[in-house]
């Protein structure tokens, strides 16, 4: 008899519940530089969607890309793509830098290009042309900045204690 009254009410509940995913935003590695309006905030689960590679403009999905042990900093222009590829020079085997352009845009260099064909890249993240997105490996945003400082992403990195590895030593020096 308890079984048959509860049950409608746990089955209200879980279908309201359905989509929620536990959030990580007072986490030290949730870093959150974005505005009240954004949709997405730092420590929330990165949204997934379809994009095209801009090399061969293969069509794959966010979450492959995000596959892996490796953070993937996602940009949406050419100027912060230049910043990623800087503040992670030396860090390859730990990130990987993404810029995310609309179709017909001119594709930027030194980055992995995709292309957001249907836009619902860009509507997911709230992103501008500004917008910088660190995606942490269990796939949790871990920085949302929609205006950056030059130094942002390298901060947040240090504060991720991921730095570049020292150069190794030339086996000639040894001798």
């Amino acid at each position: 008899m308890l079984r048959s009254v509860l049950k409608p009410f746990f089955a209200r509940q879980q279908i309201r519940d359905r989509n929620d995913h536990p959030t990580y935003r007072t986490s030290p590695l949730s870093l959150d530089l974005a505005d009240r309006r954004s949709p997405l905030r730092a420590g929330d689960v990165a949204p997934d969607g379809p994009v095209r590679l801009g090399a061969d403009a293969s069509r794959t999905r966010l979450f492959d890309l995000f596959r892996g042990p490796h953070l993937t900093v996602l940009t949406f222009s050419a100027q912060h793509a230049d910043v990623a590829a800087h503040a992670t020079r030396g860090l390859a085997d730990h990130l990987r830098v993404c810029t995310v352009i609309a179709p017909g845009r001119r594709p930027v260099t030194g980055a992995t290009v995709l292309i957001d064909t249907e836009g619902r890249i860009r509507r997911a993240y709230g992103a501008r042309d500004s917008t910088l997105i660190v995606v942490r490996p269990d796939g949790y945003v871990g920085l949302i900045a929609h205006h950056p400082a030059d130094h942002t992403l390298r901060d947040y990195l240090a504060q991720a204690r991921l730095h570049p590895l020292p150069a190794a030593p030339h086996a000639s020096a040894s001798r």
